[in-house]
């Protein structure tokens, strides 16, 4: 086989510079389709129930500087976030617009005060690094911390709740699951697929009967649709510390 030469200094910039440019090219068209300045402002909007959330701006270029153990740029919005998060109040659930670090743990995601507000800034951005999403991310979202009802954690503390998402177009719900696909757990949790004795069908976790007859009202349907094509998804989680 053939010896593959590794890229001189010179090429290695100008990949860098083809990847910027794309990267600038896709930014210049909007916000990615999956971002939350795209579905979060028409549920708000249709009065559906959604946690208390706030948006901070930011260039994500101005935060890649902590990923080589630089502080950030000058223009990273920091006293802006800090302010953001204690108008919204602590504990706060810490997200960029494209998406969270739940899976890394608590520590990722949960800031209980202005110290872990910037722990979960920097572990947020990596995560979204590593998904190759962050060049694609335009802000921040601060949002209410909701306590739920959970059997047990997975994934470094993340409470597993009775959550649902529904699929659903304009003319209502086409269908619906457990948020947690069965097989996420079964090498931490040996739980047997399909199962009687399996934990996404144990009392703490089934559906309510209410939440399988749940439908949309036709009025919100009709403002959703006015900004929102196609078939999109609703989560629906039950709070509280009750099972």
């Amino acid at each position: 086989m053939p010896e593959i030469p590794f890229p001189t200094p010179g090429q290695l910039d100008a990949m860098a510079e083809e990847g910027r440019r794309m990267i600038d090219a896709r930014r210049a068209k909007g916000p990615d389709p999956n971002s939350a300045l795209i579905w979060f402002p028409p549920i708000q909007a249709a009065g559906l129930p959604v946690p208390r959330t706030m948006f901070v701006e930011y260039e994500p270029m101005s935060l890649w500087p902590i990923c080589d153990g630089q502080e950030p740029r000058a223009d990273f919005p920091i006293e802006k976030l800090k302010q953001t998060a204690a108008l919204m109040g602590y504990p706060l659930f810490v997200r960029t617009d494209l998406a969270s670090a739940k899976h890394d743990g608590p520590k990722s995601y949960r800031a209980n005060s202005e110290a872990d507000l910037l722990r979960c800034l920097g572990r947020t951005f990596e995560d979204n690094a590593c998904k190759d999403i962050v060049d694609f991310t335009r802000c921040w979202m601060l949002r209410e911390f909701l306590t739920i009802g959970h059997s047990f954690t997975a994934f470094g503390g993340l409470p597993i709740g009775r959550e649902w998402r529904f699929f659903a177009d304009q003319d209502g719900v086409k269908c619906h699951h457990f948020y947690w696909p069965e097989e996420a757990f079964e090498k931490l949790y040996n739980a047997p697929r399909g199962g009687a004795k399996s934990w996404q069908f144990s009392r703490p976790n089934r559906m309510p009967k209410r939440c399988k007859r749940f439908q949309i009202w036709p009025s919100r349907r009709r403002e959703l649709s006015a900004s929102t094509a196609g078939v999109w998804t609703l989560p629906r989680m039950k709070p509280g510390n009750g099972g």
